[in-house]
């Protein structure tokens, strides 16, 4: 649970980015991608608990749980939304023929 909200995300937001994000590129760069994703995100997974625990310890419960809700907010800020935007626009047409 901690994992997913330091991530920012459920795990299906984060695969439905992961998939989109490994088209670019072409079919022979998407299994190096989805693979370095995958090691980062289940290596943050790994360290979440020790970390937060930590922190627990250092700010209390109440401070811990402020930076975690602060991830979410920072990558909402961080996302570009106004390509993805762009990008579904271009990619729906060719879907639909």
């Amino acid at each position: 649970m901690a994992s997913s909200l330091l991530s920012g995300g459920s795990e299906r937001g984060v695969t439905g980015a992961r998939a989109h994000g490994c088209r670019r590129p072409g079919s022979a760069w998407a299994g190096r991608a989805l693979g370095i994703q995958n090691t980062g995100q289940n290596a943050l997974a790994a360290a979440t608990p020790p970390v937060l625990a930590l922190a627990i310890g250092v700010l209390g419960f109440g401070g811990s749980f402020a930076v975690v809700a602060a991830f979410p907010v920072a990558a909402a800020a961080l996302v570009p939304v106004a390509s993805e935007r762009w990008l579904s626009a271009v990619a729906r047409p060719a879907a639909q023929s």
